[in-house]
């Protein structure tokens, strides 16, 4: 699968989530409880945010959906325990996921925001996926 812009704000909202407390659902679409944990924290701004670190999140969000993909059907068929224990270890995936791009969760997050909200970088994200392929 290759990552295009058009699906970044569906990969913020969805690694902000699957990331979040385990009392907060799996499949959530709340936009508003991400940006008020990742904003509340934020300590990047868009101009600090290098064409590496770009090309590293948009690497991690292709990496997070995969993960997604692969847990999606076995969570929506567990139940009690067994889908909490599954949800916990998607999350561990999603982190390691976007560890090994180079990137740690927060500052994944922060870009995340940042994208959603500052236009300037979401067209820097595009020339970097261009670049990409």
């Amino acid at each position: 699968m290759r990552v295009t812009t058009r699906h970044i704000p569906a990969f913020l909202v969805s690694l902000g989530l699957a990331l979040a407390p385990a009392g907060v659902a799996w499949a959530a679409n709340d936009k508003d409880l991400y940006e008020s944990e990742v904003a509340s924290e934020a300590e990047l701004s868009a101009d600090e945010v290098e064409d590496e670190q770009l090309g590293n999140f948009l690497e991690a969000a292709e990496a997070i959906q995969n993960v997604r993909e692969d847990y999606a059907d076995q969570i929506r068929e567990a139940e009690g325990e067994d889908a909490l224990a599954l949800q916990e270890e998607a999350r561990e995936a999603m982190t390691t996921a976007v560890e090994d791009t180079g990137l740690d969760v927060h500052t994944y997050r922060e870009i995340g925001y940042l994208l959603q909200e500052r236009s300037e970088l979401m067209d820097r994200a595009n020339a970097v996926a261009a670049e990409r392929g």
